[in-house]
């Protein structure tokens, strides 16, 4: 009789524990979709909006330059010898602007940002002189290259190293770090 007894409550506390625990995971289920929607949905005053308006995180930008050490040899032909200096460290600001809250829950903005050179994160200051190539001109000289091979037809050739030299420097350019 008392084993009868003692699987009957048994029994009963297992299945009032099988309900307990339904009930509990939909009830936690719909309060964590609650409290989520509530604490992460962005509106003005809400637990996010300060955060995402003005990131707390500093974001930085690191830049790598090639400098061309040999610009004389490399206006006459030759190959250029690359040095890469860096890195030269801007900090980035963000601010969003112009913030309007649309009637379709969507969220319409302006975003600005700035760059802010931090001398203590970089290399150099940001008026380190380097020289590189400039690419636009380079660019007109490789087109107008493969423009004349099509003209003289199969067979010819353009020299684009011969016809680099020639250019007087002009696919050189040397430049300021910030002017970069």
């Amino acid at each position: 009789m008392k084993s009868v007894r003692c699987s009957t409550i048994v029994l009963a506390a297992g299945c009032v524990m099988a309900l307990a625990g339904g009930v509990f995971i939909w009830a936690f289920d719909e309060i964590l979709r609650s409290q989520v929607v509530k604490n992460v949905q962005l509106r003005e005053g809400g637990f996010t909006y300060d955060i995402w308006k003005d990131v707390p995180v500093e974001f930085h930008m690191s830049v790598y330059v090639w400098d061309i050490t040999n610009p004389r040899q490399v206006v006459r032909g030759d190959k250029p010898k690359l040095v890469q200096r860096g890195p030269f460290v801007y900090r980035e600001y963000r601010k969003k602007a112009n913030i309007t809250f649309n009637e379709n829950g969507t969220v319409s903005y302006r975003e600005y940002r700035h760059y802010r050179f931090s001398r203590e994160r970089s290399v150099a200051s940001d008026d380190f002189v380097f020289t590189t190539i400039n690419v636009p001109v380079l660019e007109q000289v490789w087109t107008f290259a493969e423009h004349i091979c099509e003209v003289l037809g199969e067979g010819k050739s353009f020299s684009l190293e011969n016809n680099v030299g020639q250019s007087g420097g002009m696919t050189l350019l040397r430049l300021r770090c910030l002017e970069y």
